[in-house]
């Protein structure tokens, strides 16, 4: 089974072009979404949870963090059009371990929507979770229905083109 993520703005036409994919063709198992910024938050396999967890994978407290400590702009211009390669540059020079911690947090929420118990890949979020649910009107929150997923922190990362491309990368890399 082939799992598609479908952005299409025209209802019926997600419709026509879903139903084309699914009972006509077959062996397709189509997300729909209504626009870009709803298609980036999902996955291929369904629609995102309702809860998010997120993981400081980096940390930037100098005043300011400029575009290059972001995203290398020399050894990077070949990687404009294809965004998980570019992704792999992300925070390079300046965190050259950050690919990886995002890879692994990445990895956790491949885990949990595959329904495999992210609580044993991960002890650390038994913890988190236990803690979660302590506060009033989260007691029922679980790690199996909350999306993993990680970020920077930075006091003033680059400029808008900048944060604008590391936010696509992370996304692109978990």
């Amino acid at each position: 089974m082939i799992k598609l993520l479908l952005v299409e703005d025209d209802a019926s036409l997600a419709y026509i072009e879903k139903t084309g994919l699914e009972d006509i063709i077959g062996g397709y198992e189509v997300t729909t979404a209504a626009n870009g910024k709803e298609g980036g938050k999902r996955r291929c396999t369904g629609a995102s949870a309702e809860d998010l967890i997120l993981k400081v994978v980096s940390e930037i407290h100098d005043p300011v963090t400029t575009t290059d400590e972001l995203i290398p702009s020399g050894e990077t211009s070949s990687y404009r059009s294809n965004p998980l390669g570019l992704a792999e540059f992300t925070l390079s020079r300046r965190d050259p371990a950050y690919v990886g911690k995002t890879k692994a947090v990445d990895a956790l929420e491949i885990a949990r929507e595959n329904g495999e118990d992210v609580t044993e890949k991960a002890p650390e979020l038994k913890e988190v979770f236990r803690v979660i649910n302590t506060i009033p009107g989260q007691e029922n929150v679980k790690a199996q229905e909350t999306e993993i997923g990680s970020t920077i922190y930075a006091n003033k990362p680059g400029d808008g083109s900048a944060r604008e491309q590391a936010a696509s990368c992370q996304r692109v890399i978990g």
